[in-house]
């Protein structure tokens, strides 16, 4: 299998090369840590030598919330949405693929921007509430940014050369909040999010956290869902919720740091994403 990071080279070895199947992959740093053999990275281990892949991920890409500008993949009129929309539409420069995957959401719900606009209400001020019911209203405006987003893509596609390439997509692993960063070259560089800003929002019981990112993913789950449903022959949504659970808890063996899999919680999940979208027909055939 042949990876390359952007469209002209892309372009280059598809008119060189005889391949079989072109994949283009796009989202976050699930499917781009330099780290990690992360998903993207799985998909070119399991599949034929003559494969194609165009991987567009980056570190820190959301699926079009408020936050940022470059960095939100499907905001309309972004960058990113420009640049997808000449990719797979364009007459001149498109490109027909046989799979799009795309790893979209978790910076969104479980990344750094937790701490810019808090989604969990500070238990300070609800002292007898519990867990998920300190989720505020943020968070639902932030699920319907996502499904927008993603519904805007589904539609641009479906007017195009690439209206019937299937798009695969899942639903992020339940986690347990850990002040548990990425590390480069022996350097920790951050302490992760979601403890930090839990803690800051007076929540510290790590059962109660942890029942707050349950439901978070729980809603993100039911929202992607209820998009599948509405686009049922080019969106499927794999279900990956309990995948990286050991004992019912989340194994942490199998996450590098915080929100992030080591790469054996990657090939976990990617095998897993696989088998369910090849069981709805909605994986390379």
């Amino acid at each position: 299998m042949t990876v390359v990071f952007n469209e002209d080279d892309f372009s280059d070895r598809s008119r060189q090369g005889h391949f079989t199947r072109k994949i283009l992959v796009e989202g976050d740093s699930w499917v781009s840590h330099l780290q990690m053999d992360n998903l993207a990275v799985q998909l070119s281990k399991a599949d034929e030598d003559d494969y194609l892949v165009l991987n567009l991920g980056d570190p820190g890409d959301n699926a079009g919330t408020v936050y940022g500008s470059s960095d939100a993949i499907f905001r309309a009129n972004g960058p990113q949405m420009k640049k997808l929309k000449k990719l797979l539409r364009s007459t001149q420069f498109g490109e027909k693929f046989d799979l799009i995957f795309i790893s979209a959401a978790g910076n969104d719900v479980l990344g750094p921007e937790v701490a810019q606009v808090p989604l969990v209400n500070n238990k300070r001020s609800f002292p007898g509430t519990y867990g998920r019911d300190l989720i505020n209203l943020n968070f639902y405006a932030r699920l319907d940014a996502i499904e927008r987003g993603y519904k805007r893509f589904l539609r641009m596609l479906s007017r195009g050369d690439n209206r019937n390439t299937p798009v695969a997509t899942h639903v992020y692993s339940y986690l347990q909040p850990r002040k548990v960063g990425t590390h480069f070259f022996g350097q920790q560089f951050h302490r992760g999010w979601l403890a930090r800003h839990l803690e800051h929002q007076a929540v510290r019981d790590p059962d109660e956290q942890r029942d707050i990112i349950y439901h978070m993913l729980d809603r993100l789950h039911q929202m992607m869902a209820q998009v599948q449903q509405a686009f049922p022959q080019q969106l499927f949504v794999a279900d990956t919720r309990r995948v990286l659970l050991r004992h019912g808890l989340p194994n942490t063996d199998w996450f590098h740091d915080e929100i992030h899999p080591s790469s054996g919680g990657f090939r976990r999940v990617f095998r897993e994403i696989r088998r369910q979208a090849t069981q709805a027909n909605m994986w390379l055939t």
